[in-house]
Order: C-alpha cells, then sequence, then structure tokens
C-alpha cells in the first residue's frame, strides 16, 4: 500500500470532506504556532480541527498536542489524524452527533459542497 504525503493526504481529505458537507479551511500557524492544520466547517453548527500528519512518520509537537487538549476540553471535535479513512469516520461521526443535537425542525443534513 503507497503512503501518501502530507499534501496528497489532504488533499484527498478535503475532497472526501467536501462530499460531507464539510467547508475546509486551512488555518495559518504564523500567527499562531501549533494551531491544528485545518478546520472543517459543516451543517447543523458541526466544526472539526484536525491536525494532519503523514502516516506512520509524522509526530504532533508538545504544542499541537496542547491545542488538540484544549480545543476538546472547549468542547469542540479535535484530532491528530494519520489515515484518512480514520479521519473520514471521525467527520461523520461529528455530523451525526451536531445533527442529532439540533431541533427536529429543519436541521438540514450534509450535503456536497461544489
Amino acid at each position: 500500500m503507497r503512503v501518501l504525503t502530507e499534501k496528497a493526504f489532504e488533499a484527498k481529505l478535503n475532497k472526501g470532506a467536501k462530499e460531507l458537507g464539510f467547508w475546509p479551511i486551512k488555518l495559518n500557524p504564523t500567527w499562531n504556532k501549533g494551531l491544528p492544520d485545518r478546520l472543517f466547517v459543516g451543517p447543523s453548527g458541526c466544526a472539526v480541527f484536525m491536525e494532519l500528519k503523514k502516516k506512520g512518520t509524522g509526530k504532533a509537537s508538545e504544542l499541537q498536542k496542547y491545542y488538540i487538549r484544549l480545543l476538546t476540553m472547549l468542547g469542540h471535535h479535535a484530532y491528530i489524524v494519520d489515515d484518512y479513512d480514520d479521519a473520514i469516520e471521525k467527520l461523520e461521526a461529528a455530523l451525526l452527533s451536531s445533527q442529532s443535537n439540533q431541533d427536529d425542525a429543519g436541521s438540514g443534513g450534509g450535503r456536497p459542497i461544489p
């Protein structure tokens, strides 16, 4: 099995996230080192932060781990991921969680972003 570079992993994940109805935003760490690479904004108030790493070789810094813990403690979905299928599962679970927290009155669902 071919291991994706972090850049290729990010591109594939962005495409998969859009198909689930998320808007992938690349966060700019120049003003705040340690921030996760991506913020995925989805329907029903869903937001997921992800620090992306190359499979098997990427290691998160202590500052990156700190931000993931902080975002999680603040009630956000925040993860360090190095696997496409795992990342998509986390996005799907976050979306389901957010949808179940909405009122049943017209909360809408995920749809592909053009």
